[in-house]
C-alpha cells in the first residue's frame, strides 16, 4: 500500500500540487512512521516552502538516513542555523570535536555527497575559513562532474 501512495505523493510534487502531495504525505507518515516517510513529508514542506515545518520535523523525529540528514541541513543553512546545520553534515552530533573525512561523508551520503560537500563550503565561508571552504568546493564539484558523466 505504501508504494503507489508515494508514487501519488511524487505525482503531485512534481505537478507542484503541493498542498495535496503534503495531505498524503502527511497521512502516510502518521500512519506508518518510516523514515522513508518521514522524509518525504519533509520535502513536501521543503517544497512548498514551509522550511520551518521540514525543520522541526525532521528535527522532532529524528535524523536517522543521509536523507533526512540532507534535508534538516538544507533548511538549517537556509534558517541561518549553519552551526546544526554543520554538526548534521559533519556527522559530529554525538562527537563535536569529530568530523567525517571526504570518504566518510561521501559513504554516508552517497549520491548527495556533493551537494552536502556544498552546504558546507558555504558554512565555511560564511564563518570565514576560506581553506576549509575551497577544499569542500573543489571536491563538491569533483562529485558533480561525475553526476555529469553519468548522464
Amino acid at each position: 500500500m505504501q508504494e503507489p501512495v508515494q508514487s501519488a505523493v511524487w505525482h503531485c510534487l512534481n505537478n507542484y500540487a503541493f498542498a495535496d502531495a503534503t495531505f498524503i504525505a502527511e497521512r502516510l507518515f502518521a500512519e506508518t512512521g518510516s523514515e522513508e516517510c518521514l522524509s518525504l513529508v519533509a520535502t513536501c514542506y521543503y517544497r512548498a516552502g514551509n522550511l520551518n515545518q521540514a525543520y522541526h520535523t525532521l528535527k522532532t523525529h529524528g535524523l536517522r538516513t543521509s536523507s533526512t540528514k540532507y534535508l534538516f541541513a538544507k533548511c538549517a543553512v537556509e534558517l541561518e542555523k549553519d552551526f546544526e546545520a554543520e554538526s548534521v553534515l559533519n556527522g559530529n552530533l554525538i562527537d563535536p570535536r569529530k568530523e567525517l573525512s571526504v570518504d566518510e561523508l561521501t559513504a554516508e551520503f552517497g549520491d548527495k555527497a556533493s551537494f552536502a560537500l556544498q552546504l558546507l563550503s558555504g558554512i565555511y565561508h560564511r564563518t570565514e575559513r576560506r581553506i576549509k571552504a575551497i577544499e569542500a568546493d573543489k571536491k563538491a564539484q569533483i562529485g558533480r562532474a561525475s553526476c555529469r558523466e553519468r548522464v
